[in-house]
């Protein structure tokens, strides 16, 4: 395609400027014209003014010679007169009006100057006239004559001297004024016309031109994206600096820049050592990657048409059920699976699965976690004997210790008695850790049974107060148990284990003379009834960035002010395990310098 050196916005500017200039230099040619016309009109109007004016000068000598050309007039008329007095105001009037029109014709001025002095002449000769007896001797008859003579001299003079040949050159200037503006007007509306056929014509081959360039232009830039879309080499890139040839070169771009990067992703897939896969909306697999035969033993070509939940060894159901909320949810937790192998043995996997509306497939990570299920099986099997090994020796040592406090084969000094005191609360700090790593473990690990029964939550209040009230004494904090009359539908025992850890820590961390207060009120969350249980200090806060994890394993907080041994930092974590055992859900909300609360839900009754 040949190469474009303007830019498209340049092409649409030099396109519009082209008729527009076009048009400019017409509409001066018009306005021009209009200007001479104006100028000719101008003109002509004061020339018709000016020939006016000279034919009423005329008429009023018409109107003198009527009255005063002859010796003897049919009337008798003196020029103290009304009507001859009109007649001189009306002559001196109008001289004085035209002399105002043609002061600017020096010739034509002149003229009129003329034809004025000898109307003066005349109208000085009619009153000398008057004075002189119209009978009388003969020499008063030759002077009357003489002076008749004179006045009818001195009115051929007024409108002689070139005022009559002035009005018709007027006259005439007017009426060739007349005919120019008619041609000039002519002139305008032939260029008018020549104009709008031109300027249409340049305004609809710019409109071609601009349309069948930029067509073109975009039509390739269509097909290279149902080119891209289908998969098949795309045009040749087009030429040139304007603004499409940029998009097709950025498309371009963008075309090797997504196959590069396909290339990459098919790269990562093919080369992960977690299962990849789409699954279709029947529940079949759609896409497998490599890594299907690492494990689960079976080729990607195999699983291809198969149903996922066939390769399912355990909660079958459950995966249905997963795949169909995934098309509502969208995005699912990872959940733990088991799957079987092409030779039959199970493989324990982590199943995160995400929806694709767009795709209308579910796509999944299976990652293998069967060698991390051994090692915490084999942990918490350690665990389990380490601690029951442990347990036996520290419950001789607890009965020993019972035994050396009673004093029943003999007694010790004070300084016996110390060390016998200070053992025996060692080995129950011992039993008491060994304990809470039993039950984190065994919660961890799902093998805790819960005995649930209807609980009044009056009762596990009494039952924490009459345990830790000594405790609160000796700290110097006061114990506010808010009185209520739920039931919750739980395991005693567990609640009473959750109140003391919460309670017991939120007295260990409140200042002397503080107070702390639990309470517990009904809310409903996803439509099941619970209590909410809240265990409140006065001490002096968690950070915020802290409260998301203070509920896991050994994890302690730092203190401004530390009074109290450090606990094992297990606690927490068994409080959350219990509660989630039940159903609910435990948090903290804090604020430095006011305190925190501890809320935890359990289901009602």
């Amino acid at each position: 395609m040949r190469r474009s050196g303007l830019s498209l916005s340049a092409k649409v500017l030099t396109l519009v400027l082209v008729p527009l200039v076009f048009q400019l230099i017409t509409l001066v040619a018009i306005a021009k014209l209009e200007n001479e016309a104006e100028a000719l009109l101008k003109e002509s109007i004061e020339a018709k003014k000016i020939s006016d004016a000279i034919n009423l000068l005329s008429q009023d000598v018409y109107d003198y010679i009527g009255e005063f050309g002859r010796d003897k007039p049919m009337k008798v008329m003196t020029t103290r007169d009304a009507h001859f007095m009109m007649l001189h105001d009306r002559h001196t009037l109008h001289y004085k009006q035209l002399k105002e029109m043609v002061q600017s014709n020096a010739r034509l001025y002149d003229s009129v100057t003329k034809s004025e002095q000898a109307a003066y002449k005349t109208f000085a000769m009619i009153r000398r006239l008057e004075e002189i007896p119209e009978e009388g001797p003969d020499e008063v008859q030759k002077l009357r004559k003489k002076l008749w003579k004179e006045i009818r001299r001195d009115i051929k003079e007024i409108l002689g001297g070139g005022l009559a040949e002035r009005a018709a050159e007027q006259k005439h200037l007017a009426e060739v004024d007349a005919a120019e503006q008619a041609r000039l007007r002519d002139i305008s509306k032939q260029i008018m016309i020549l104009f709008a056929v031109v300027n249409t014509l340049i305004a609809i081959s710019a409109a071609l031109y601009l349309t069948k360039t930029i067509a073109q232009r975009l039509a390739i830039l269509n097909d290279n994206s149902y080119r891209l879309a289908s998969d098949m080499p795309l045009n040749p890139q087009l030429s040139g600096t304007d603004e499409i040839a940029t998009v097709d070169k950025t498309f371009h771009n963008m075309a090797q820049a997504m196959k590069e990067a396909a290339k990459k992703e098919r790269a990562i897939i093919d080369n992960a050592r977690d299962f990849i896969c789409s699954i279709d909306t029947g529940g079949k697999f759609s896409a497998v990657n490599p890594a299907s035969q690492a494990v689960l033993e079976r080729s990607p070509e195999s699983l291809l048409g198969t149903h996922f939940a066939d390769y399912v060894a355990d909660g079958r159901e459950s995966v249905l059920q997963i795949l169909s909320d995934l098309k509502t949810l969208g995005d699912t937790s990872p959940v733990e699976l088991k799957m079987k192998k092409a030779d039959g043995t199970i493989v324990h996997v982590l199943l995160s699965a995400h929806f694709s509306k767009e795709e209308n497939a579910t796509f999944c990570v299976i990652h293998d976690i069967t060698e991390r299920r051994k090692a915490e099986m084999l942990k918490q099997e350690v665990m389990a004997m380490v601690t029951h090994d442990l347990r036996t020796p520290l419950s001789t040592l607890r009965h020993i210790f019972t035994f050396l406090e009673s004093g029943s084969h003999g007694t010790l000094d004070k300084k016996g008695t110390d060390f016998v005191n200070a053992g025996g609360r060692n080995v129950d700090r011992l039993l008491a850790l060994v304990n809470d790593l039993l039950d984190v473990e065994k919660a961890d690990s799902g093998q805790i049974d819960l005995e649930k029964t209807k609980v009044s939550l009056t009762e596990c209040f009494d039952a924490c107060m009459a345990s830790l009230s000594a405790f609160a004494e000796s700290k110097g904090v006061e114990l506010d148990f808010l009185e209520t009359d739920l039931i919750v539908m739980a395991d005693e025992e567990r609640i009473d284990r959750i109140l003391n850890n919460l309670v017991g820590n939120a007295v260990k961390f409140s200042p002397k003379g503080g107070k702390v207060t639990l309470s517990a009120v009904r809310t409903l969350e996803r439509e099941i009834d619970f209590a909410v249980i809240s265990v409140k200090d006065q001490g002096e806060g968690i950070p915020e960035d802290k409260l998301e994890h203070i509920f896991e394993k050994f994890h302690q907080i730092e203190r401004r002010c530390e009074t109290t041994d450090k606990g094992s930092g297990l606690g927490l974590a068994i409080c959350r395990a219990f509660v989630q055992l039940h159903g609910g859900k435990i948090w903290a909300e804090s604020k430095i310098g006011e305190g925190s609360e501890f809320k935890f839900t359990i289901p009602l009754a």
